[in-house]
């Protein structure tokens, strides 16, 4: 049986994030609910997977835009384990992914026009 609780590096290998930026997210107040037990940080998979799932619905500040089929694939990794897809169509989907992420970004700098 999994383990309700996942480490620090778990989460970040899960999210695709260095573990230094979940420690920004903590520290910001934006990332997943954490608790410290004995000094060691801790996040549960429920707590994460309501967690992303508000990311997805927009009803928190986001760090982090997760898309599409990613979403399902990693919700299912979060709450039951390893998702049965192959290593070849996760590094689509991550591959996807990162396109969108940069698309975003290009949007979100480029100069607005003015409104009349």
């Amino acid at each position: 049986m999994q383990s309700e609780f996942l480490k620090l590096s778990e989460v970040a290998r899960i999210l695709r994030r260095p573990p230094a930026t979940l420690c920004k997210w903590r520290r910001s107040g934006i990332g997943p609910p954490w608790i410290r037990i004995d000094g060691t940080i801790y996040y549960m998979r429920t707590e994460l997977a309501n967690w992303l799932a508000r990311q997805f619905a927009g009803g928190d500040k986001s760090p982090i835009e997760l898309t599409g089929e990613f979403r399902g694939w990693l919700m299912e990794r979060i709450i039951y384990g390893p998702p049965p897809i192959s290593e070849a169509r996760v590094a689509e989907l991550l591959a996807e992914m990162d396109e969108h992420n940069r698309a975003r970004a290009a949007s979100a700098s480029a100069p607005k026009e003015p409104v009349s």
